[in-house]
């Protein structure tokens, strides 16, 4: 059964105090009480950013949810990212990488696990975006989602 929801706007509040942008995307009553939360901590700038997305359904495809909010009109901009895949010879495989975040680009696109890139930990467990793309992993509204630049913690 398809249920149709009316979008009545979009909100955007940032807290100055706490260095937090929190962009809400609709203001509506929604099935579920709970908004998807992503944060994105930057590079030697201590400040983080949360990003919140209406939750239709309490669970959804990572890989869905970061392509709405990134390729959204009102965050596109903000978010200025992009996802590459490279082909992996010995795997025999494609890899997928975010290739920036923020304007941030990984430190080295042809080689991406031998410099700084961005990764995920979701409820403090890493994951590389390659096997979030391979495992279609599903994240619920009560997952922690927290984007960092370093190292991965994969040998890949």
């Amino acid at each position: 059964m398809v249920k149709f929801i009316k979008i009545m706007g979009s909100s955007t509040s940032v807290s100055a105090q706490s260095g937090v942008h929190e962009k809400q995307k609709y203001d509506l009553k929604l099935p579920y009480e709970n908004d998807f939360i992503i944060q994105i901590q930057l590079p030697n700038k201590g400040n983080c950013y949360e990003y919140k997305y209406p939750a239709f359904k309490d669970k959804i495809s990572f890989t869905t949810l970061m392509n709405l909010l990134c390729f959204e009109t009102e965050f596109d901009e903000e978010l200025d990212s992009n996802f590459i895949s490279r082909y992996n010879k010995s795997k025999d495989r494609f890899e997928y990488f975010v290739q920036k975040l923020m304007g941030i680009e990984i430190e080295n696109e042809t080689s991406p696990y031998k410099g700084q890139m961005w990764v995920v930990y979701i409820n403090n467990s890493q994951w590389d975006w390659d096997e979030v793309c391979e495992k279609d992993l599903n994240i619920s509204v009560k997952d922690k989602i927290i984007w960092k630049y370093q190292k991965s913690l994969k040998n890949n």
